[in-house]
């Protein structure tokens, strides 16, 4: 698995690590004001000898091997944007005007968003500039113009950090500064690293006028990051600043996440409604057990023994009434809410912004909308198309509401990322040794041939995704992906060509 292409191709299905991967939603809220509805069908088509069913795999495991992370989608800034001190928008430019203003709380606050939002949108932009570059012609100019973009943005925020310390007295907001500093140039060195790796492998002939810049500014960087910071160069195996070399990256990005993350409750409709159905089935067996006992026990006397096991068998009678109607009314209810619903808010928790409501469940395949059924029997399946395969059809479904908010329209912070995380290592609990003995005859030298070849299991899914916008018809949208697994995790995703309902 290439982790640095997985980071650069983000696509709606991302690879995490061996036993997670991601879904992603992305929203833009109305440009009328008006509400925006989105609705994500998630299909899994779970191999038959994985042994997944409703009793092996319940909803209360899926939800136990899934997590939601929902924020702000990074503003789309260029390099030269950010430096333009004409532009307003521009977070380098807002703290520039902001070294000048009155010193308040209130001031140092907006300074570390402004610096934690600048950090995101440099990743964004990196990620960006460098998969553009990768897959164009290799021509040197564009490579050259990013790199010196790079190294004067990079000088520009170290001469308003040295300002700020002059400037500003608080030692916290010097600390915060470096930490944003630190956190670019790691993100400077990972892409661009990464980059040169890649161009190397193609060995163009172009790479020789942009390779040696490109190793002197992260030369540079990370001779700077020594002298300013305290960090020590180069990766040292088996040692302890090579330990902290992860660990510390992975503080700095937590760190300058807060710029984006928003205020999440969830909640599920069993937590808030599971009392009152409780009582409600409780009442209504109880007044069967009352009525029963008063129009048969008047025939026995009280104290008889008649009496007492007729009242024994009506309190048996009553309980399981109870049960049965609890469990009905809570599946029936099921089918009307979703599992959960979570409310999404700005960080200050002054405005929601939206919902999102989530459910889970199984479904025959014969009972498929017939898209779905033709992308899987067409689409997938290269190998045998005749067979027919034995699957367990899972679906889990988003339900997104974006609110008019049109407070924050002037603001840079807008679109709304979903992801969801999802790990499959209990769906793999069944499958077999990642490694089969294979036999063959060479040939040539008719001599029989050992090999081992690797047992893989096709984990295929389809997102329908259904967009609804006031005053226009509903948006849809269809996507294919097919998980590669083995008993020892993910072993590579792939995506199937995208086509659009008129397409089928």
């Amino acid at each position: 698995m290439n982790e640095f292409w997985e980071d650069l191709v983000s696509g709606e299905i991302q690879y995490r690590d061996r036993f997670q991967f991601e879904m992603k939603s992305e929203m833009e809220p109305g440009d009328r004001g008006e509400t925006v509805s989105q609705t994500q069908e998630f299909y899994f088509f779970v191999p038959s000898s994985l042994q997944i069913n409703e009793k092996t795999y319940t909803k209360e495991q899926f939800y136990n091997d899934q997590m939601n992370m929902i924020r702000f989608k990074t503003p789309i800034f260029a390099l030269r944007e950010l430096m333009d001190l004409q532009n307003r928008k521009s977070p380098l430019t807002r703290l520039k005007g902001l070294l000048e203003d009155k010193q308040s709380y209130d001031a140092l606050e907006i300074i570390e968003d402004e610096s934690k939002l600048l950090a995101n949108i440099i990743r964004s932009a990196c990620r960006r500039e460098v998969l553009d570059l990768l897959l164009a012609p290799h021509e040197s100019e564009p490579v050259l113009a990013f790199t010196r973009d790079l190294k004067r943005f990079l000088n520009d925020y170290r001469q308003l950090v040295d300002a700020y310390q002059h400037q500003w007295p608080p030692e916290t907001l010097h600390k915060h500064l470096h930490y944003i500093e630190a956190f670019m140039s790691h993100q400077v060195d990972y892409y661009l690293t990464g980059y040169l790796h890649e161009m190397r492998k193609r060995q163009d002939p172009n790479l020789p006028t942009t390779d040696q810049p490109i190793c002197t500014l992260l030369v540079d960087e990370q001779k700077l990051r020594e002298e300013r910071l305290g960090e020590k160069r180069g990766v040292k195996a088996n040692s302890f600043e090579s330990e902290l070399i992860l660990y510390r990256n992975g503080l700095l990005k937590k760190f300058v996440s807060d710029a984006l993350q928003l205020n999440i409750s969830r909640y599920s409709f069993t937590q808030t409604f599971n009392h009152l159905i409780g009582a409600f089935a409780a009442g209504v067996a109880m007044l069967l057990y009352v009525s029963l006992l008063f129009w048969y026990g008047s025939n026995f006397l009280i104290n008889s023994a008649p009496f007492l096991i007729l009242s024994v068998f009506l309190y048996i009678i009553k309980d399981r009434v109870k049960e049965w109607l609890k469990n009905a009314s809570l599946r029936t209810a099921l089918k009307w809410f979703p599992d959960f619903t979570t409310k999404i808010q700005t960080p200050n928790e002054k405005i929601t912004l939206g919902t999102l409501k989530e459910s889970f469940g199984y479904v025959k395949e014969e009972t498929l909308p017939q898209e779905i059924q033709d992308i899987r029997e067409k689409q997938f399946h290269t190998v045998v198309d005749a067979f027919k395969r034995r699957e367990t059809v899972m679906v889990y479904k988003q339900i997104i509401t974006l609110n008019a908010f049109s407070t924050l329209r002037t603001a840079r912070r807008m679109g709304v990322i979903i992801v969801s995380r999802l790990s499959v290592d209990y769906l793999l609990n069944k499958a077999g040794s990642p490694f089969h003995q294979y036999m063959a005859l060479d040939p040539q030298t008719r001599e029989v041939l050992m090999t081992h070849l690797p047992k893989v299991y096709h984990l295929n899914i389809i997102i329908c995704t259904t967009t609804h916008r006031t005053g226009t018809p509903p948006l849809y949208d269809l996507k294919k992906y097919r998980l590669i697994l083995d008993k020892n995790g993910i072993r590579h995703i792939d995506q199937i060509r995208a086509q659009n309902k008129e397409d089928i």
